[in-house]
């Protein structure tokens, strides 16, 4: 999925100059405007960085360029975004619903993969679909299964790992869409 022409016009609209982005977010500025010009993808922790930055939530930033406001996503309409470097695949489950309150997302993680460690000042429901998922939280860690659930304060920092020598998915709901990378 090509991200950056969106990237651009949002921190645009928000008056910011790629270098002023760039110290924000803590990234360079030749980096942001690689991504800007499609010719890298950020990581799901840069994206999120980025988004944050600019006040921007997951959902509202892939929101389909129509404006679908609507009851149904279809699984055709689901944008996939995928982080090499992680090696996480993620799609907003509420795009193209109008002003959402709570942030769902469906991933999908490759044997090994993991996310960076987040908190956020909400709370996360977890649901694993397939495979086996590590999760840490603080101190603590958790091996979650299919149909396995998990429900925190987001506020703990807290990230997920794919184990087991299998794909792993899961659908996971926030009700803060404004995540901070450790």
């Amino acid at each position: 999925m090509k991200i950056g022409k969106k990237l651009k016009e949002l921190r645009l609209e928000k008056n910011f100059s790629l270098e002023q982005l760039a110290k924000k977010v803590d990234l360079t500025r030749s980096f942001l405007s690689q991504v800007e010009k499609d010719k890298t993808s950020p990581s799901i922790a840069s994206l999120i960085k980025i988004l944050s930055a600019l006040n921007i939530k997951m959902a509202d930033f892939f929101q389909s360029v129509e404006g679908t406001k609507g009851v149904v996503l279809k699984k055709s309409q689901r944008k996939l975004f995928y982080d090499q470097k992680s090696k996480i695949k993620m799609a907003s489950l509420s795009t193209g619903f109008s002003n959402p309150k709570i942030e769902p997302f469906y991933a999908e993680m490759e044997t090994g993969s993991f996310s960076e460690f987040m908190y956020s000042r909400g709370q996360t429901f977890g649901f694993v679909l397939t495979g086996t998922i590590e999760l840490t939280l603080g101190e603590d860690i958790y091996l979650l299964k299919p149909g396995d659930s998990v429900y925190f304060d987001s506020s703990v920092p807290h990230r997920w790992k794919a184990v087991g020598g299998r794909k792993a998915s899961g659908l996971w709901v926030t009700n803060e869409s404004f995540l901070n990378i450790l």
